[in-house]
């Protein structure tokens, strides 16, 4: 209760009589439920004006650090690239009078130089899909399966590898999201799976699904991993394989798990070693709203 007045309260009878003590009791009460109720009154304006100035805040510091990363980002991205350009001019000068053990410190300063662009690429891109804009609609997953395997094979992945997609496939998203989640699902299927002989990568839905969620799957013949490991697979820089062996910069199912968890989405997967992986994708049947933006700071620190 305050410690000081903060109002009165009068009190009137029809005819004259004296207050008894009940009459004290029920009207100090009346005056101490009437106090905290304009206290409470009061705090919670505080509180609304505390989470609005907080929330400005917190937007002012993302689009603080938004920036600073671009920047850094464009600014390591330049220093690659002049990394890049200077050891190609070498090799190309300088390689006939170079012995075998110096061409291959060439290819290493060059090989560092790409995969370290190519992580600040994928850090990047994590950044976008936990601050992006999300628009939901109904998505035709296997048509943007479809086009992510075609852009997919344009580039490195398997031109004879084996897909089957699931016609009619669909679910509520953001179909730039989607297209996120899939590309990097679907480039570890082709990776992981190109040492077979026959790769086969499989996109469905499981039947067992709940009535208000789709449940997709991407399998592949691939190499597979350990699954006493699988809680660890979409944590940043976690690889299950040695990179010698399937490169990579750590951070493609981290990227996916942001992606699925803006459209109120998750995703798991299943493993046996030398006979390949299945990821699941569990995402709404129905509209809903999006997850808010998210800082990723803490997690990559």
């Amino acid at each position: 209760m305050p410690s000081h007045p903060i109002g009165a309260i009068g009190t009137y009878w029809a005819t004259q009589r004296h207050a008894t003590p009940e009459d004290v009791e029920l009207m100090q009460a009346l005056a101490n439920a009437t106090s905290l109720t304009i206290e409470n009154v009061g705090f919670q304006k505080d509180l609304e004006r505390r989470v609005i100035e907080r929330t400005l805040d917190l937007e002012r510091t993302n689009q603080e650090l938004e920036a600073f990363s671009s920047s850094v980002s464009h600014d390591l991205r330049n220093r690659l690239n002049a990394i890049l350009g200077f050891s190609s001019l070498l090799e190309m000068q300088a390689s006939p009078r170079l012995e075998t053990a110096q061409q291959g410190h060439i290819h290493t300063i060059r090989d560092c130089a790409s995969q370290m662009k190519q992580t600040i690429s994928d850090l990047m891109t994590l950044v976008h899909a936990g601050r992006q804009e999300v628009e939901t609609g109904l998505i035709d997953v296997s048509v943007l399966a479809q086009q992510s395997v075609a852009d997919l094979r344009k580039g490195s992945a398997l031109p004879d590898a084996e897909v089957q997609i699931t016609p009619c496939l669909t679910a509520y998203g953001d179909a730039g999201l989607l297209r996120l989640a899939l590309d990097n699902l679907l480039s570890n299927a082709f990776k992981y799976s190109s040492k077979q002989q026959h790769p086969k990568v499989v996109i469905g839905a499981s039947p067992t699904a709940p009535a208000d969620k789709v449940q997709l799957f991407i399998q592949d013949n691939g190499a597979g991993f350990d699954p006493r490991y699988a809680d660890r697979l979409f944590k940043p820089f976690v690889r299950l394989h040695d990179e010698s062996e399937f490169p990579g910069t750590g951070l493609g199912l981290t990227i996916v798990r942001r992606a699925l968890e803006r459209l109120g989405g998750s995703t798991s997967a299943e493993s046996q070693l030398g006979i390949g992986t299945t990821f699941r994708i569990t995402l709404p049947s129905q509209p809903m709203r999006a997850a808010a933006p998210a800082s990723i700071a803490a997690e990559l620190l």
